[in-house]
């Protein structure tokens, strides 16, 4: 976020920032601010609710489609998640999900789509 700033970006919405008062210099400390850490949480939140909302998609979707959306949410699952492991301080560090948690994640997404079928062993 901190690089991105610096590039003269911002992908927060600034009705957030406003709410959370959060100015957008605070994007570019070597840390993140406590009221930056609660506009994180917030959007953490808001984004796995999406994320949530969207999944069933997969299940609708054969084949590569549908195991794109399943990749596509266990790919953020985990980015929040690592997130989340930051303590929301996505200033001090990169927050990243390793290989194998996103591995375990998009299996578990391809598991819950064989539940929702009906595919999965009773």
């Amino acid at each position: 976020m901190a690089e991105d700033y610096a590039a003269g970006r911002i992908y927060l919405p600034q009705e957030d920032l406003a709410r959370f008062g959060v100015p957008e210099a605070d994007l570019g400390q070597p840390s993140a601010t406590p009221a930056l850490r609660e506009l994180m949480a917030f959007e953490v939140r808001r984004a796995r609710q999406l994320l949530d909302q969207g999944a069933p998609l997969a299940g609708t979707l054969g084949g590569r489609p549908g195991f794109a959306v399943r990749g596509f949410v266990a790919g953020g699952r985990a980015a929040l998640a690592a997130i989340e492991r930051a303590g929301y301080d996505v200033l001090t560090v990169q927050p990243r999900a390793g290989r194998a948690r996103r591995l375990a994640l998009l299996l578990s997404e391809l598991w819950r789509g064989r539940r929702r079928r009906g595919g999965a062993p009773k």
